[in-house]
């Protein structure tokens, strides 16, 4: 009798590790799928990381158990072993030489006037050549700052109402919108010269999931289980429904940037900003077919740059082409003038 309820036991076991298994592959390679004609499935690569926890899990425990057994969520691991690295690389680090160049992309919506000059201290502290602001309100007004303008004597305010800003020290030579359908939000492209060096800089703040306060306490409810059963449903349709709408919404704009980016032939690229995407969502996919993601190939641990409201992501992203070479790609988690961390790397030209 023993031996039967121990075999049932592993039965289960081992069938819920291939659900799980399964499950981890379908919400990985769903990224890779246009948002606008699947929206429901666009939905499910924010489960990724939740199954791989899973999966994790039942590698240690078969390890100690029946070693061949882990052989289930190790399979899975490898055909998932791009996504798995740009959710959680890992890299030898390295210090970039002097010749390198240092970029910084924030998304500053959060920041009010009382914290300009936070804003601008933290800047200056930390020096970038190049900044591109996403969601700069008109009111900071950071270009005509003396402190600002004396650091960064190029600038550009561009986008949707002027909610793009980039920074330089060194000439910005031209700038331009990248026109698509939205309402609030932008990419704009921005040619700096460096040296005899002409690069494409790309600044884009993404189709954001639409979730506003009351969206983000039902996903708290949700997930802290404060509510009924009743209300939890309701609550988690009306998320998902938001959800898929930004997606759609968002998977147009990815294809028209990165459209230009095959266009327009230069060799040294830099696309950044706020994309309001994890690495496993369709913006992302589409970005590093033609892009390099700067924080997969020279940084360590996950790097939120979005980590609020029990929501925890890395939306917010540096990518260069294959002339740079990227190093010490870093979010500054410490920073918390606004709701989401800059991000900060170092680019030079191979």
């Amino acid at each position: 009798m023993k031996r039967r309820i121990k075999n049932i036991v592993k039965y289960c076991a081992v069938t819920l590790n291939v659900i799980i298994a399964l499950a981890m592959v379908v919400t990985a390679y769903c990224g890779m799928l246009p948002p606008q004609e699947y929206p429901k499935l666009s939905v499910l690569p924010l489960l990724f990381p939740y199954f791989l926890t899973a999966s994790l899990l039942f590698l240690m425990a078969w390890l100690f158990i029946k070693w061949k057994m882990a052989f289930i969520s190790l399979a899975a691991m490898i055909l998932c072993a791009t996504d798995i690295r740009g959710y959680f690389p890992i890299n030898i680090p390295s210090d970039a030489p002097q010749s390198a160049f240092k970029i910084m992309s924030y998304n500053i919506g959060g920041v009010t006037k009382q914290k300009k000059d936070s804003l601008i201290e933290f800047m200056l502290e930390n020096a970038p050549d190049i900044i591109c602001f996403q969601e700069c309100g008109k009111s900071l007004d950071l270009p005509n700052d003396e402190r600002v303008a004396k650091a960064y004597p190029y600038n550009n305010i561009n986008g949707k109402e002027g909610r793009n800003v980039c920074l330089s020290k060194f000439p910005i030579l031209s700038s331009e919108n990248i026109k698509y359908e939205s309402h609030g939000n932008a990419s704009t492209a921005h040619r700096i010269l460096i040296g005899y060096d002409t690069l494409l800089v790309i600044n884009n703040h993404l189709q954001s999931y639409l979730l506003a306060k009351t969206d983000i306490q039902e996903y708290k409810d949700i997930t802290g289980k404060s509510t009924s059963m009743s209300e939890r449903e309701k609550n988690t349709k009306d998320v998902v429904k938001k959800i898929m709408i930004g997606n759609k919404q968002r998977g147009p704009q990815a294809e028209i940037v990165c459209d230009y980016i095959r266009k327009n032939h230069h060799r040294l690229i830099i696309a950044c900003g706020d994309f309001n995407e994890n690495t496993t969502g369709y913006a992302h996919y589409l970005f590093t077919k033609e892009l390099n993601d700067a924080y997969t190939r020279t940084a360590n641990g996950f790097g939120f740059t979005y980590s609020r409201n029990k929501i925890h992501y890395r939306i917010d992203h540096i990518l260069c082409s294959d002339a740079f070479k990227p190093y010490d790609c870093h979010v500054v988690n410490s920073c918390n003038l606004s709701d989401h961390f800059p991000i900060i790397c170092y680019l030079d030209k191979q």
